[in-house]
């Protein structure tokens, strides 16, 4: 059997108020570099070695087919006469986005592709368009797409770089506001348009990791950020702005 792994470590700490922790397998958090993918096929492979021979292997996985088939449902959304929400029937492996009529039909509107989940989504107030995020691999970096509810048509737009927070359709259900994570900005993207505006960019490059949360307001943006340095605290701020 192939010898278990051991990581190289490189060092890392994190000052946390008065106290200093030491973080020596950080560097797995790139979940994309080099280094981390060579572990992980690694692992992969001593897994599979073992797995591959274990006798229990076949019974468990019935098992838990079994116990994991069920009809399931997300928390339903309700916009002028209809309900949006997610749902995986028996035998699917993930929730697609699904819309129910006032007169109770249902349709599929966004089917998931395999092994590609849909995080969340996000209804225009008009019910005419929906956006929604799929993760790869579960990453917190998720890619938004967005569809046309009455013709079932999908927009070519998408929106990289939201993390932690989601976008908000504009009054007049033509774009959305969101917050690019990794660029710390506050944007609007008008559907069919090829790049983004930036409203607002953050001046301080610490607050890079700490702008979280977007509310849209009637006339103002309110964000949220959850801590302020080291200090588990919560500063709210508001933003002027022309709606769209």
């Amino acid at each position: 059997m192939t010898k278990p792994l051991s990581l190289f470590l490189l060092f890392s700490c994190t000052l946390f108020a008065s106290s200093q922790i030491e973080d020596p397998y950080r560097w797995l958090e790139e979940m994309e570099s080099p280094q981390t993918l060579e572990w992980v096929e690694k692992q992969n492979t001593i897994a599979e070695e073992y797995l591959t021979k274990a006798p229990e292997k076949e019974w468990i996985k019935e098992k838990l087919k079994e116990v994991a088939d069920y009809e399931s449902y997300g928390l339903p959304v309700l916009i002028e006469d209809r309900i949006f929400f997610t749902r995986r029937n028996r035998g699917d492996e993930l929730h697609h986005i699904t819309m129910q009529e006032v007169d109770g039909s249902v349709q599929i509107l966004v089917k998931a592709d395999s092994h590609i989940p849909i995080s969340e989504f996000k209804v225009s107030d008009d019910g005419k368009k929906i956006a929604y995020s799929i993760s790869r691999g579960g990453s917190d970096n998720k890619l938004w797409k967005f569809m046309n509810v009455e013709t079932g048509e999908p927009f070519l737009d998408e929106i990289h770089g939201i993390l932690f927070s989601s976008p908000v359709w504009s009054k007049d259900h033509k774009g959305v506001y969101y917050i690019n994570f990794t660029e710390a900005g506050i944007y609007y993207h008008e559907l069919g348009k090829n790049e983004s505006t930036l409203l607002y960019q953050m001046e301080k490059e610490s607050d890079q990791l700490l702008l979280v949360y977007l509310i849209l307001l009637k006339k103002f943006f309110f964000f949220i950020f959850p801590r302020d340095g080291v200090e588990i605290t919560q500063l709210g701020y508001f933003i002027s702005k022309q709606m769209k």
